[in-house]
């Protein structure tokens, strides 16, 4: 993509994100998303296999999984900022980062729905590493939904419990997050996940979650003050 053809893209458009070397993410007159993807370093793996593709790739295998998602439009490289970019239409819905604050917490109903959709990515094979609230979105259907999903792999099997673990403990980053998570009690997800991935309530993994929640808790609470 020449200067010229970045600049009539983003002529009009809605900075939504920006960093400390500039915009990131606008939202185009046509109601598209443009994402550009900054390289964390020099010797970075993104420069053998730029974010861009990953993020379209993944696109690609969320929709074979039947996983709401990002529709792509292309992805390109911004000739003379040395920057990939993608392209893509946006999920219609809200945050549940959004609604948890625009709601002072997130209803049982919905916790309980995001506790299945985490069992069904782990059956899947998927491990999300961008996994927060600000990442996944309730539809206007009401189902559920990624974006930001440049950061994922996927196997051909469920995830191990290790890799459940960890994955569960990205969801545990902001100490905001966890307390939407545990407004109707401080075990409703922990246990309607391990119900919806088929795992007794009486199996140790469930107090090594609740362990884990904890330990991210306390952390958070110690680090703010």
């Amino acid at each position: 993509m020449s200067q010229e053809e970045y600049e009539a893209m983003i002529h009009g458009a809605e900075v939504l994100q920006e960093d400390k070397i500039g915009p990131k993410v606008f939202e185009l007159p046509d109601g598209s998303i443009l994402k550009l993807f900054t390289p964390r370093s020099l010797f970075s793996s993104a420069t053998l296999y730029p974010y861009a593709k990953r993020f379209a790739r993944n696109a690609q295998k969320l929709h074979a999984c039947n996983v709401p998602t990002v529709e792509m439009i292309d992805t390109a490289l911004i000739s003379h900022r040395k920057l990939h970019c993608v392209r893509y239409q946006p999920l219609a819905g809200s945050t549940l980062r959004s609604l948890g604050k625009e709601n002072d917490g997130l209803s049982e109903e919905v916790i309980l729905r995001f506790a299945e959709f985490v069992a069904g990515l782990h059956a899947k094979g998927i491990y999300f590493r961008s996994f927060h609230l600000g990442n996944v979105i309730v539809m206007d259907d009401g189902r559920l939904g990624l974006i930001d999903i440049a950061d994922l792999w996927t196997r051909n099997r469920p995830l191990t419990r290790k890799e459940r673990v960890r994955n569960i403990a990205r969801i545990y980053r902001f100490s905001d997050e966890i307390s939407m998570l545990r407004a109707h009690g401080e075990t409703l997800f922990i246990d309607a996940y391990l119900e919806n991935a088929g795992i007794s309530l009486d199996d140790p993994l469930r107090k090594i979650l609740q362990l884990q929640q904890e330990v991210h808790l306390k952390t958070q609470r110690i680090n703010h003050d």
